[in-house]
């Protein structure tokens, strides 16, 4: 018992030196008629959700407004966030920080313009759907808070 004291102790005495550096990822999970939309473009074989890389001196929500725009061509309403985590980026292992905001079409009715490059399919899926389809382990947690809290 003395012993695990101890090394408790030593932890909490340790000076935490290492601060996060790394990419931000802002997502969000785009809401119409209870369904959300997923995407997936031609050089990845899971799905995602819409969003991306924030820029240096912009703001989250900003961001993700920007790349939304730039990916579907329509404008979003940026709620909450749902789900914020760290994880490594697949790409090179690099720490990121994703942030999940629910988001609606900030106007009615709004046509797609989707950037090929960014998305090559689009698909809405529901509380029934959405495990059924094969995600980056964040997305797919964000997906599973989302829809176990509506």
């Amino acid at each position: 018992m003395f012993l695990l004291s101890f090394v408790i102790l030593l932890a909490m005495e340790k000076p935490q030196d290492e601060h996060f550096v790394g990419k931000v990822v802002q997502k969000i999970l785009l809401v119409k008629n209870n369904q959300v939309l997923i995407t997936r473009d031609s050089r990845e074989i899971v799905w995602e959700l819409p969003g991306g890389r924030l820029n240096l001196g912009e703001g989250p929500e900003l961001g993700v407004v920007r790349e939304v725009m730039e990916e579907l061509g329509v404008s979003i309403a940026v709620g909450s966030p749902v789900y914020i985590n760290q994880f490594a980026h697949t790409a090179d292992n690099t720490p990121a920080l994703v942030i999940v905001y629910v988001a609606t079409l900030a106007d009615e009715p709004q046509e797609f313009v989707v950037d090929p490059v960014e998305v090559a399919q689009m698909q809405w899926v529901d509380a029934d759907t959405w495990n059924t389809y094969e995600y980056y382990p964040e997305y797919a947690a964000a997906l599973k808070t989302y829809f176990q809290n509506v």
